[in-house]
């Protein structure tokens, strides 16, 4: 980067430009690319400067902005944002490794410009909560109100809230609830608005980075250079539509409005972008008998139906969660290396599109994920009566992403004859 040094004291900004001083207008400062280019530049600077501002109580510290060229701290191409008290400085890079330059100023800073920074990191405080890990917790939870509305209006069937808000001559008869199309549509605006709007990673450096990541995940994922929590998330993104499709497609034979097949197909690709509307607009088939086994096609009868399918899925569950919570090393899973393959993956989560959206995306088919598990039950003749094994198998299930719904898969019982 040409800026190698820029100091701000109240009002004046200096910048080293190529090696020549040069002093900025307010003008200027408010039309500098560094300050103003980026919307996520200003929420790191004004999260780090109001950090500092807040630890230190007010008063005159020394501090200082600095961005300098990756090569000069020997990390991948980043913009380092540097937020310095007293005389040392801490550079920490997009990779997460952390570097000591000695920096010595005086600088006061004044009352108002220390308001003003803990009025900035307010302000973008939600945002760096969902880059902190928030965001798949946040979607995570909306899927899992809208699933549990449909787990209740299940329970008291045919449902008050059907029968208020839907009616038999309707769209939303009996073998569609209003109540689970509007919830889980809501899910899928929203899941699209978040990733296009908030989501990090979204310029043109970002678009590279994500990029390279897809070429070295595809080509060499298990050879430890790769954040191996994220790699098993990439690949688990890979289970769900097989899990999804293995239990919605015994159910699709003449679904309306729309069929099933584009939409479980483009999951493979989408995720919860393909497969959200195909949740909120098919028909319930979860009547014991609904579905017969001879009605079904030959994919379908004879590879998805397979418990040897559920089988594989589970293996490659089991394989996946090893690597990613032991770190790479599959053989010394512990707290302490799920805890390390965590924050090797903050750095991807909180600069990456496609890290950060997988993440999100991941969360949101688990939550998704319980009323499908329920309709595909009862029409197997299973949680009718909520005997304490169905309770406990059914929670199981659901509860353990990835590898629950594999196991129901493995155990469930075959569409009658």
């Amino acid at each position: 980067l040409a800026v190698s040094r820029m100091r701000v004291d109240g009002c004046t900004a200096m910048a080293t430009l190529g090696g020549r001083p040069t002093v900025l207008s307010s003008r200027q400062r408010r039309q500098s690319p560094l300050l103003h280019r980026r919307r996520s530049g200003i929420a790191a600077l004004s999260l780090l400067l109001g950090v500092a501002f807040v630890a230190v109580g007010g008063g005159s510290r020394s501090w200082a902005l600095a961005v300098v060229p990756s090569t000069a701290v020997g990390s991948d191409p980043a913009t380092v944002l540097h937020a310095v008290t007293g005389t040392g400085l801490d550079i920490v890079t997009a990779t997460g490794s952390t570097h000591v330059a000695s920096m010595a100023s005086d600088v006061g800073h004044s009352a108002a410009f220390e308001a003003s920074s803990q009025l900035l990191l307010a302000a973008e405080a939600p945002k760096e909560l969902l880059f902190s890990g928030f965001a798949p917790l946040v979607f995570g939870s909306l899927a899992l109100v809208a699933s549990s509305a449909q787990l209740w209006n299940a329970a008291n069937s045919p449902g008050p809230i059907a029968a208020a808000l839907g009616g038999d001559a309707s769209f939303f008869g009996k073998d569609r609830w209003q109540g689970r199309t509007i919830g889980i549509f809501f899910v899928w605006a929203s899941l699209i608005f978040y990733s296009f709007t908030f989501a990090p990673g979204m310029d043109v450096a970002g678009q590279l980075a994500d990029k390279g990541l897809i070429e070295k995940i595809l080509s060499t994922p298990f050879d430890g250079t790769t954040s191996p929590l994220f790699v098993a998330v990439f690949n688990s993104l890979g289970i769900w539509p097989a899990i999804y499709a293995a239990t919605l497609l015994p159910g699709s034979r003449e679904q309306s409005p729309v069929p099933p097949l584009p939409f479980v197909g483009g999951s493979f690709f989408l995720g919860a972008f393909a497969l959200a509307p195909y949740l909120a607009l098919r028909q319930y088939r979860g009547e014991p008998g609904a579905e017969r086994r001879s009605n079904l096609d030959f994919i379908t009868k004879n590879i998805l139906e397979s418990p040897l399918n559920g089988a594989l899925l589970a293996a490659g569950a089991i394989y996946l969660a090893l690597f990613g919570f032991g770190n790479g090393d599959m053989v010394g899973v512990s707290v302490a290396s799920a805890a390390a393959a965590w924050e090797g993956m903050q750095p991807l989560f909180r600069s990456q599109m496609l890290v950060h959206v997988s993440c999100v995306d991941f969360c949101v088919l688990w939550g998704l994920f319980g009323p499908v598990l329920l309709e595909d039950g009862r029409r197997r003749g299973r949680f009718m009566d909520w005997t304490l094994q169905e309770k406990l198998l059914f929670a199981l299930c659901w509860a353990v992403p990835v590898l629950g719904p594999t196991l129901w898969l493995t155990v469930r019982p075959a569409l009658e004859e």
